[in-house]
């Protein structure tokens, strides 16, 4: 579950008094989005992990960092506030925001004041080093507006909204929990339900950090309708913590399920493709039975003949007409073998590529992992468990909203289903990279040249081709889309397909990922 304001609000509660007046040891990355800040203070280490991952931020204390990776913002963290003191943590007025102040004795220079800014804004979240009002560095530097963007030297601002704060909010003309939402800075809709219905101001709520066993979703307070498969823990760090090590310890299980499954296919792949000579030698032996029967007297026996000066052994105990049959009967079990092998070789390859699309689908920072587990469960990743009587929840899949049309977009086998077999009409255009994996792409409503052109970038972002300038794009009309059939997993071919190659203008389809409605 996302952090939003009031998680954060009461975990800045939390951390201040542990990390105030501490000073920053050592700073590492674990990965290109994470880092463990460790801070010292009385004789005692206290570990911070920070994450910017699209897919889970993060802000917690927790164990010491084994391994460690250089990335892009790391040196200079190191270089400008490593023995630091952290004098304050902020947040924001009531919004996403985090700020650490530290204190740093320079040598030459004297005290000086630097700031961290931790936006914790899901996909958009970033580190951001600040001092004087101007930007030193930045994890994503990006342009989110003409004035706000997160270059080093150009000056720092923070996000502003038109929401109010949270600290005394009026129920008075709000029918729906939206409506908190869209009022309210830091109100996720998640907690907006809870208000809704509770009508209390934030400062009643009782903090007691827990953890949705059912779906391993946590938040500050039991909010989830049920006291079934909760676990309280002592911490807001410590649920945090939870979902984090559950998080991992699953992708890992799912990327080795994936790895042996595709090493064992592609030793199949091998064998299969070993039988097909086999038979196909003794298909080709046919002309050596038509050569006997043709040319000689069947009731000879010999050992050898020669046709066409390359020498051909016999069995010499049998006659010429008892080896032309054996040649016959070698020679149909060849060509039903052929056919068998032929099919299991192209079942085997549309396995291989299929798990091969999950290891992509798993590749996303932000890959939902109940769903690709879901997918995986057809393979034999587990047993499957008796559907209960309760519907099935819809997958979450990106929904970009223009006045004339919308662009669905699926980032897993599950979604991309979705979007293909139940949300679309026929009449809507499909788009998939070309020879690639990458997610299904539908436009429904107008077909102009801006809607196409959105949807072809969004097709070449969110694929494996995404790091590429060019990317070669195909659509057609979802009617001529087809599921290959005879296989549990979903898979689709195209028919009467156009190719268009796009350049990938990350800005614009960032502006496009901005406005999406999830």
């Amino acid at each position: 579950m996302a952090l939003d304001g009031f998680f954060i609000y009461n975990l800045i509660n939390e951390l201040k008094p542990i990390l105030l007046g501490s000073r920053l040891e050592k700073i590492k990355s674990i990965d290109k989005d994470s880092y463990v800040f460790t801070f010292f203070h009385f004789h005692q280490k206290h570990y911070l992990y920070l994450s910017i991952a699209s897919s889970r931020n993060l802000l917690f204390l927790g164990q010491a960092a084994r391994d460690e990776l250089e990335t892009g913002i790391t040196p200079l963290l190191r270089q400008k506030i490593e023995s630091g003191i952290l004098t304050d943590i902020y947040q924001y007025k009531t919004d996403r925001v985090i700020t650490f102040t530290f204190t740093i004795n320079d040598y030459f220079l004297g005290k000086i004041k630097r700031e961290l800014v931790f936006e914790v804004m899901g996909k958009y979240a970033n580190l951001i080093l600040v001092q004087d009002d101007i930007i030193l560095d930045a994890a994503k530097k990006n342009k989110i507006s003409k004035k706000r963007n997160t270059f080093p030297g150009e000056k720092f601002y923070y996000l502003e909204s038109d929401k109010e704060p949270f600290n005394n909010i009026s129920y008075e003309n709000i029918l729906r929990p939206k409506d908190l939402v869209d009022k309210y800075l830091g109100i996720s809709p998640f907690l907006a339900n809870y208000l809704f219905v509770q009508k209390k101001q934030v400062d009643e709520i009782v903090i007691n950090p827990c953890v949705n066993l059912s779906n391993k979703d946590f938040y500050a307070f039991n909010l989830f309708l049920t006291e079934n498969n909760i676990k309280y823990l002592e911490s807001l760090s410590s649920v945090q913590n939870y979902n984090l090590n559950y998080q991992s310890k699953n992708k890992i299980l799912y990327e080795k399920f994936i790895s042996n499954n595709l090493k064992k296919l592609s030793e199949k792949l091998i064998l299969f493709e070993n039988e097909i000579s086999t038979h196909q030698e003794n298909i080709d032996k046919i002309y050596i039975a038509n050569y006997i029967y043709d040319n000689l007297d069947p009731n000879l026996r010999v050992s050898e003949l020669v046709i066409n000066d390359e020498k051909i052994l016999l069995n010499p105990l049998k006659n010429l007409n008892e080896n032309a049959q054996m040649i016959y009967k070698l020679y149909h079990k060849g060509k039903s073998g052929l056919k068998i092998l032929e099919n299991l070789i192209e079942e085997t390859k549309t396995l291989i590529n299929y798990f091969k699309s999950l290891e992509f689908d798993l590749s996303y920072e932000d890959s939902i992992l109940s769903e690709i587990e879901e997918s995986l469960i057809e393979l034999g990743f587990k047993r499957k468990e008796k559907l209960k009587s309760k519907k099935k929840k819809a997958p979450k899949i990106i929904t970009i909203k223009s006045n004339d049309y919308t662009i669905l977009v699926g980032k897993n086998s599950l979604q991309n289903e979705y979007i293909t077999r139940t949300l679309g009409n026929k009449n809507d255009l499909f788009f998939h990279v070309s020879n690639a994996h990458g997610s299904h792409v539908l436009l429904q409503g107008e077909k102009n040249d801006t809607s196409i052109h959105n949807a072809l970038l969004l097709a070449g972002y969110f694929s494996e081709l995404r790091s590429s300038n060019k990317v070669s794009i195909n659509y057609t009309l979802l009617k001529n889309v087809k599921r290959v059939p005879k296989i549990k997993y979903f898979l689709v071919t195209l028919e009467n397909y156009i190719t268009k190659v796009v350049n990938l203008d990350l800005s614009l389809i960032n502006e496009l990922l901005s406005n999406q409605n999830n």
